[in-house]
């Protein structure tokens, strides 16, 4: 006799394998979105420090008598260093969660390197998640993530050798 299409059981197995495809893929499709979107808001802060560095250049003598200058996210796009992410508005989506980028760009003279630096920084959150390399400052001192916190608990300090450093400059 002749078959003129599949029968239940071959449709069933396709089904099963596709199935079975998908849910071993899933967890890799996860990890690459999550670190596309790390390695983006890493680039987003790179050209935010080196665009508002390229133009405190000029104002360097003024930094080097108050030893920092901060720079808000509106300033920037204001002055026209950087391009705003939403049309009509002043800000910088970070691309982990989807939030305005809240900080300053910290620009100061650094004696060691007889010259100045910028850094990203958003004050000092004790209840907030930080990923490796974020910035954070807390009264004039400025902190770098050196790794992803697992979980936010009391040993999570800024003082916590493990998951933070000083910045130097």
């Amino acid at each position: 006799m002749k078959k003129n299409g599949f029968s239940i059981v071959e449709m069933l197995v396709v089904i099963i394998v596709v199935a079975l495809i998908i849910v071993l893929m899933l967890p890799a499709f996860v990890g690459i979105t999550e670190s596309v979107k790390k390695n983006t808001y890493s680039n987003k802060v790179k050209h935010l420090e080196s665009e508002t560095l390229k133009y405190a250049n000029s104002f360097k003598d003024e930094i080097k008598e108050n030893s920092c200058i901060d720079y808000e996210i509106n300033d920037i796009i204001s002055k026209g260093l950087i391009e705003s992410d939403e049309q009509g508005k002043n800000v910088i989506v970070n691309p982990i969660d989807g939030s305005e980028l809240s900080g300053v760009v910290r620009v100061c003279y650094c004696p060691s390197a007889l010259d100045i630096t910028s850094n990203y920084v958003e004050v000092y959150n004790s209840n907030k998640y930080y990923h490796k390399d974020d910035k954070v400052i807390d009264n004039t001192k400025i902190y770098i993530c050196i790794k992803d916190i697992p979980e936010i608990d009391d040993a999570y300090n800024l003082s916590n050798t493990e998951y933070f450093k000083e910045v130097e400059c």
